[in-house]
């Protein structure tokens, strides 16, 4: 993940950050595979505390590219729960930008291939 800038990752406890590095590792090459020109990812990591011995979690992800910034944030109790939140809303909009989803589709519909066939 030469690309990958991560900040605040001392925010995190070793589970946390095991957490994110397994996703990371996993995502990380299927998002490069939808964007072909990928220049860089910036994922900030904030922690909120409120009364108690739980932290809420707000992460920002960036996804550079060299004609399009795709930016996805999401805040949650649960550090996983966000985390694949965020890189799911980033998923969803590399695919309706790019059309990621559509390609390798055949489009010919039902009735021009009745007509062939006749």
């Amino acid at each position: 993940m030469e690309e990958a800038e991560i900040i605040g990752l001392e925010l995190l406890s070793d589970s946390e950050r095991e957490i994110l590095m397994k996703t990371l590792t996993e995502e990380y090459p299927k998002i490069q595979r939808q964007v072909k020109n990928l220049v860089k990812l910036k994922l900030q990591i904030k922690t909120y505390k409120k009364d108690g011995p739980k932290k809420k979690y707000s992460l920002n992800l960036s996804i550079e590219t060299p004609n399009k910034v795709i930016k996805s944030s999401d805040a949650n109790w649960n550090f996983a729960k966000v985390l694949h939140k965020v890189i799911t809303q980033a998923k969803t909009e590399i695919e309706h930008i790019y059309r990621v989803s559509e390609q390798g589709k055949d489009y010919t519909s039902s009735k021009a291939s009745k007509i062939k066939q006749d």
